[in-house]
């Protein structure tokens, strides 16, 4: 019955046709009530004349289609065969591929410790490097601090020396 909605619009189509070509004919009218009870009778024989043919085309269908879709049993045992054989050559591979991701994995294990080894010899370095650098900017720091310090003094005595002779000399021109 899958057919059925083409069919009815077939016959329909049918009808309507037929219809149309007597009532466009010159000379044929339709015009009395019988004449279109006429009309639906024959609409509604070639609906049940395609309807019929839907379902007597899909009753018979399946069973042919059953019969041609079914090989034999050599036939199915011969693909069943190469699906194993197929198989079996599909795991070879993935086995192959589990191998070498394997060693792949065990280089990647050897390299890292390899590398953490370095970096513990580095951060041991690093450490060395950091403390001699701290050592040295201590030192450095220290001695612009007694610069600095020396600077502040002597500025401070010139100050002093200098701000006698410049109040005396304020004073005398103030008097």
């Amino acid at each position: 019955m899958r057919k059925l909605g083409t069919n009815m619009a077939i016959a329909s189509a049918t009808v309507l046709v037929a219809y149309f070509a007597i009532q466009f004919t010159p000379g044929n009218k339709i015009d009395t009530s019988r004449e279109y009870l006429g009309l639906l009778v024959f609409l509604a024989i070639a609906i049940a004349i395609f309807v019929t043919m839907d379902w007597l085309t899909d009753r018979r269908l399946p069973s042919k289609q059953a019969q041609i879709r079914t090989p034999r049993l050599e036939q199915q045992l011969s693909e069943l065969a190469d699906v194993i054989r197929n198989g079996s050559e599909i795991m070879n591979r993935v086995e192959a591929e589990l191998r070498l991701r394997e060693r792949h994995a065990q280089e990647l294990e050897r390299r890292t410790r390899t590398l953490s080894e370095v970096a513990k010899l580095r951060e041991d370095e690093a450490k060395i490097v950091g403390e001699f650098l701290t050592d040295q900017l201590h030192a450095k720091l220290a001695d612009m601090d007694r610069s600095s310090r020396r600077t502040s003094w002597i500025a401070f005595g010139m100050g002093l020396v200098m701000s006698i002779p410049i109040g005396l000399f304020v004073n005398a021109v103030s008097q």
